[in-house]
């Protein structure tokens, strides 16, 4: 990094990098100085439930024609990464993290919509509102400033699985990856609670079936930090009654969440 100015420009634009909000160049730009800044890698690794949200995109959402031209005149404004050192630098206003995130959602969501509006879809609309919500959701948590992040022990399993939540305890994210595919008649569900009591938190179906990836906002009327166990199960479709034994064959994940003293950001 040239300077720590040019440093924190980079820093700041990490979530349009990291939701494809950047150009080329940019994006060219960023890789550039992740091969030498170690703190910005793992500032980017925070930001990777952000494309899990991507994932939500509805297949069928085609943009229309002309929706590139809209799109580039909607993020007119931003501005570009800083140039080479031999350049004289421009004075900026260096600007939040989360603005340029929701700008580089934004993208993706202006893109949605004009598929719906291309498809007369009733659903899609309902669909894209509702990926409005998460991704929004998801922005907000990664930009507290009292966000812990912790990688949760997966020893009997090729499932990966990482909390992201706010120390205040009022709500957090689970993220699961490399989940297993499923046969037929089963579908995942989702357990949450304490050791010998874990209740269902419903059943899903992974954002990505290719890469096995989830995840799930929280915020729970005793606080987030009541959850003491996180699983999945390989379920019936209509669920499971009740949770099975530690050693059951149907748990996919199952782990302990340390407690908020042991964990800390990055």
């Amino acid at each position: 990094m040239s300077d720590d100015a040019g440093h924190d420009e980079f820093k700041s634009n990490l979530p349009a990098f990291a939701l494809g909000g950047l150009s080329p160049e940019d994006v060219e730009a960023v890789r550039e100085h992740l091969r030498d800044c170690e703190e910005c890698r793992r500032e980017l690794a925070l930001y990777a439930p952000l494309t899990h949200a991507l994932d939500l995109a509805p297949p069928d959402a085609y943009p229309p024609p002309g929706a590139r031209e809209r799109l580039l005149e909607r993020t007119s404004n931003i501005r570009n990464l800083p140039q080479a050192a031999t350049e004289a630098p421009r004075p900026q206003r260096r600007p939040s993290r989360l603005p340029w995130a929701l700008a580089a959602a934004s993208l993706l969501l202006a893109v949605l919509l004009g598929g719906f509006f291309y498809q007369q879809n009733r659903q899609l609309n309902s669909e894209v509102a509702a990926q409005q919500e998460t991704i929004s959701s998801v922005v907000d948590l990664m930009e507290r400033p009292d966000l812990r992040v912790q990688d949760l022990p997966t020893s009997d399993s090729e499932a990966r699985a990482r909390v992201y939540a706010a120390r205040e305890g009022d709500v957090g994210m689970f993220v699961f990856d490399r989940l297993p595919p499923l046969p037929e008649g089963k579908t995942y569900e989702l357990w949450v609670g304490s050791d010998g009591a874990l209740e269902s938190a419903g059943t899903f179906e992974p954002t990505s079936k290719e890469k096995g990836s989830y995840h799930e906002l929280m915020s729970p009327p005793g606080g987030f930090d009541e959850y003491e166990y996180v699983g999945v199960t390989a379920s019936p479709i209509d669920g499971l009654q009740e949770a099975p034994p530690p050693s059951a064959p149907a748990w996919v994940v199952r782990t302990e969440i340390p407690p908020p003293a042991q964990t800390s950001r990055g």
